[in-house]
This record gives C-alpha cells, structure tokens and sequence, in this order.
C-alpha cells in the first residue's frame, strides 16, 4: 500500500504544476518560417503523387502490352490448329483415294483387308451389319467374281482430336451383267475412319447404297 500512496502524491505534484503554467508548450510558425519551410512540408506529398502517377500509367501500359501479346499469341495458335486440320483432312481424303486405287489393281478384298480395322462394322445395302475383319472378308469373297469396283472421295472431314473423321463421295461396279454383257452400277458411300498409333488411317464403318447414273454434263454455250 506504501508503494501506490506515494505514486499517487508524485502524481498529484506534477498534476499542479502543469495546471498553474500557462506557457504551452508548442508555438505558431511566423509567416517568414512558413515561406522558408513550405517546400519542405509538401515535397514528400508531390513526390509521392508524381510516384503514383507514373506507378498508374506504367501498369496501364503493361497491361496493355499483356493483352497484345496474348491476343497475337492465340491467333497465332488458332491460325497453326486451323492449318494442322487441314493438313489432316488432306491426308485423310488421300488415304481414301489410294484405298480405291488398290481396288482397282488388286481387287476389292485385298484393299478392304488393307484398309480395315480388326472392329471394325460393314452396312451392305439390303442386309444385315458385317462385324469384324475376318466377317467383312467372307462377305465380299461371296461377290461376283470379275467385277471392279472404285470410288471418288469428295470430301473428308476430321473431328476436333484429329483421331475420328469420315469421307464421303460417289462409286461405281463394272462388271459382266447377267446379259453376258458389261454393265456399271452406281452409288454413293460413308465410310468413317479411325487414325492408328502409327499415324495411319483404318476405316471402322462403311456404308453405301445405289443411285441413278450420274447425270451427262451438259455443254457450255
């Protein structure tokens, strides 16, 4: 309790002294002080301002760079994905192509089987799906013999992932008519294909159907 009294006695001593001065103790500046010191007082605030300013616009003109880069960089992109697509289609309509090529030269069995893949489904006009390559082959041996079969791929598409895509276009069958005599038959297909690890291209579905001979092409006045 000796402690806390004789704290509270020096505080009070301290309190009357400040109350019976009347001097504060801070004071005004002249008008002369001010003059001298205001370029003192208010340069931080200038700096600081000018500082914020050219912190502003050098983020505007990153931001600004940001964008245009980016922006030319996926176009760029978009214009090489757009450029591989077509290059893919390219090769797909090729690949179908050639496969009517070695139709033609080595008969229409060994092309299918060249072509095939091991899943892959055969719709014959007027019958029933053809599972599976070794299916697919005993199906087409049981046609008629001599006959020639090719086609004209007019269009190939790929989707998006570059693995699927299908072809599509008209065909035509020469063969020995039951007259004895040569006849041709027309039609039009899809065949859809499926790309191999290796690059390669084998078809999965095929489907094609008869149509009219095609039309003469008329002459040009």
């Amino acid at each position: 309790m000796q402690r806390y009294n004789n704290c509270d006695q020096v505080s009070n001593q301290q309190n009357t002294q400040l109350g019976n001065s009347n001097e504060s103790p801070y004071r005004a500046f002249s008008p002369n002080e001010l003059r001298i010191l205001r370029p003192f007082l208010f340069a931080n605030h200038s700096n600081r301002s000018r500082t914020l300013v050219r912190s502003h616009s050098f983020s505007l003109v990153l931001a600004s760079l940001i964008v245009c880069v980016t922006t030319t960089a996926f176009g760029q992109q978009q214009s090489t994905v757009l450029a591989n697509m077509d290059s893919v289609r390219e090769v797909l309509l090729k690949t179908d192509a050639h496969f009517s090529e070695t139709s033609v030269e080595k008969g229409t069995v060994d092309a299918f089987l060249s072509y095939i893949a091991e899943d892959a489904v055969l719709l014959p006009m007027g019958g029933n799906p053809v599972k599976g390559r070794e299916n697919i082959r005993k199906h087409l041996s049981q046609g008629s013999s001599g006959s020639v079969l090719s086609w004209q791929p007019l269009q190939a598409e790929v989707a998006n992932s570059a693995d699927l895509g299908y072809t599509y276009g008209t065909y035509e069958v020469r063969l020995i008519g039951q007259d004895g005599k040569p006849t041709t038959r027309y039609g039009k297909y899809v065949t859809v294909w499926r790309r191999q690890p290796d690059g390669s291209w084998k078809f999965i579905l095929d489907i094609g159907n008869q149509s009219p001979p095609p039309e003469p092409a008329r002459n040009k006045d």
